[in-house]
């Protein structure tokens, strides 16, 4: 096992990797270092261990760079993190497994500004997960059809709607009228029952566009903003996170080929890492049922436990409901929490919201299983 240096890591970016590899740990561990010595900025990292991973060929090995050789940048990061290291012709495969990252990144950006308190402020409900429903407006729905179709996912009980594509502005569904016509029934829903639904409208799109987007859900009195994080990017988010007075809800559709990518990926924890600073509120994880229970699961978890002493950058996880997926007592066991979304495809009826919201009610009073239909 190799292990060398020392910092406090108040001044100093741990990165953590699992490498493939035919070298040895202390041969690769050389390359990756020698690499960064060579560099223009002559910012090499540390290490902190290197040693033999369970399978044959794969080795862990932790890396530390102080501060000033980066900055509390995420941007600058990302690039230090993988970019160099694909080129290396001994590397086969790598991925960032884990990060810890100094206080220092927790006061340039913003974190989720409403996370787990602002959806369950706006909705009342305080024990149970949130019960969420997809549409899809665009080719298949315009305005007032999409419109129709959130009325009845409303009277059908559930708490969020978020809209299944990223295609925010189309000859069939404008999305201004889109925001007026849900809204309108939204209110309607609010002044007859007493709930607030949340409808996350998608703005994706350059970052004006977004900003743009953004202010007519604001001023109409909508409740939440979506983009898609594949799609836009970490430094847009970020600038979304620093701009929004919505919360900011983030669709995670292709960031399987980051995560899963075992040349230059990503594992969830270290990447969501960043979406968490940079400002997402409620963060997709995954489908139960297509995505592996467990690891769905695992990655809410993780997202629960905070970033840091002072900020803890928590956003509402998004558990969206596959086939056989895990019913709310057993979600409820793995996580000990009831904080998160547990959303349902666009398909769903308005018997399978209604049954999800009664065992999520069970879950968490301590009844016996109740197995959703699918």
């Amino acid at each position: 096992m190799y292990k060398e240096g020392c910092y406090k890591l108040a001044n100093r970016i741990e990165l953590d990797y699992v490498v493939k590899t035919s070298l040895s740990p202390y041969a690769i561990t050389e390359r990756m270092v020698g690499f960064f010595s060579q560099s223009p900025s002559g910012a090499s990292p540390i290490v902190l261990s290197s040693e033999h991973g369970p399978c044959e060929g794969q080795v862990y090995i932790s890396l530390a760079w102080g501060l000033d050789a980066v900055g509390a940048d995420l941007c600058a990061l990302v690039v230090a993190a993988t970019d160099g290291f694909v080129d290396i012709a001994e590397i086969q495969g790598l991925q960032v497994v884990n990060m810890r990252l100094p206080e220092a990144f927790a006061r340039p950006y913003p974190g989720p500004k409403f996370g787990i308190s602002g959806i369950r402020d706006r909705t009342h409900i305080n024990r149970r997960a949130l019960i969420g429903a997809m549409v899809r407006p665009g080719p298949e729905m315009n305005a007032a059809q999409t419109a129709q179709r959130v009325a009845v996912l409303a009277e059908a009980g559930a708490d969020i709607v978020v809209e299944d594509v990223v295609q925010p502005d189309t000859a069939n569904c404008p999305f201004d009228e889109r925001v007026k016509e849900v809204t309108r029934v939204i209110m309607r829903h609010a002044e007859r029952t007493g709930k607030q639904v949340i409808y996350a409208f998608d703005v994706t799109g350059s970052i004006d566009d977004m900003r743009y987007r953004h202010d007519i859900v604001r001023d109409e009195g909508g409740t939440c903003i979506q983009i898609g994080l594949s799609a836009v990017g970490l430094a847009a988010s970020i600038a979304m996170g620093r701009y929004t007075q919505l919360p900011l809800h983030g669709l995670a559709r292709g960031w399987r080929q980051v995560t899963q990518n075992t040349l230059g990926g990503w594992q969830f924890d270290a990447y969501s890492a960043l979406y968490r600073l940079a400002g997402i509120d409620h963060l997709h994880l995954g489908r139960t049922g297509q995505d592996g229970d467990c690891a769905v699961l695992d990655n809410a978890r993780s997202l629960l436990n905070p970033l840091f002493n002072y900020k803890a950058c928590v956003p509402m996880p998004v558990i969206c409901d596959g086939k056989g997926g895990p019913t709310p007592s057993a979600i409820l066991r793995h996580l000990n929490s009831s904080d998160l979304i547990h959303l349902l495809p666009a398909e769903a009826d308005p018997v399978q919201i209604g049954r999800l919201g009664k065992a999520w009610d069970a879950a968490v009073s301590g009844a016996p299983p109740m197995r959703v239909l699918r």
